[in-house]
């Protein structure tokens, strides 16, 4: 569970930016790939025979397949990783304006998510009060708790409270989806990517297309756009 203060200060710049990373190493590995197919296995398989062919096509071959599962893992971390900086930029954004409301109300945001504010001198004893995330909805700038008149400032810390814990549980749900996809993708030791091996690859493409539903959703997928606008 992400604290308030952490998805304050993350930086979505720089996921955005490992994700471009991957996104290389993956698109490497796919032209790797079909180097490998076009040219080497190609070559071999048209000009060579014998058993020394075989061997070496069948080598070949597992190459292949190992850039195959480079270009799927990677592509998938890439994903991960701007889908991740995508949906965390609304939470963050609506957690600041929290706290810059409290800020120029001159709120007290505590360290766990609570707002401390000053009570109001015409109507209760001067002190503060406490606000916290799950208060009663309607907020209350109108009850004051057995108070006659209302306190405006205890309803608005309210509402500073209950934004900064959505904001805060949006982010978990967030962070949680994409972790549990990420964890997923762990490679066995060694050069042998096993038929079972792409298999749990196709499995790891599904669990991230679950993971990444709200970002890469099929219905923003371009149809009879330009080259261009098909890229972007």
């Amino acid at each position: 569970m992400p604290t308030w203060q952490q998805l304050r200060d993350v930086k979505l710049g720089e996921y955005a930016d490992a994700a471009d990373g991957w996104g290389k190493v993956s698109s490497r590995a796919n032209s790797d790939k079909d180097r490998v197919d076009n040219g080497m296995f190609a070559k071999v398989h048209h000009s060579q025979k014998g058993e020394a062919a075989t061997k070496a096509g069948g080598d070949i071959q597992q190459l292949s397949r190992n850039y195959q599962y480079l270009h799927t893992e990677c592509g998938l971390i890439r994903t991960a990783l701007n889908g991740l900086a995508t949906e965390l930029a609304s939470p963050q954004k609506k957690l600041k304006q929290a706290l810059e409301d409290a800020e120029n109300l001159r709120f007290t945001v505590k360290p766990d998510g609570s707002v401390e504010y000053p009570t109001d001198s015409f109507v209760l004893s001067p002190g503060t009060g406490t606000a916290e995330h799950g208060a009663p909805v309607p907020l209350a700038p109108g009850k004051g708790e057995g108070v006659g008149s209302a306190d405006a400032n205890k309803g608005k810390a309210e509402d500073i409270a209950e934004r900064i814990g959505d904001a805060v549980r949006e982010a978990a749900e967030i962070d949680g989806r994409y972790a549990a996809a990420l964890r997923r993708l762990k490679a066995e030791p060694g050069l042998d990517v096993s038929d079972e091996t792409l298999a749990d690859a196709a499995k790891d493409t599904t669990a991230m297309q679950r993971a990444a539903g709200k970002y890469a959703d099929g219905d923003q997928i371009p149809h009879g756009k330009s080259p261009t606008e098909n890229a972007d």
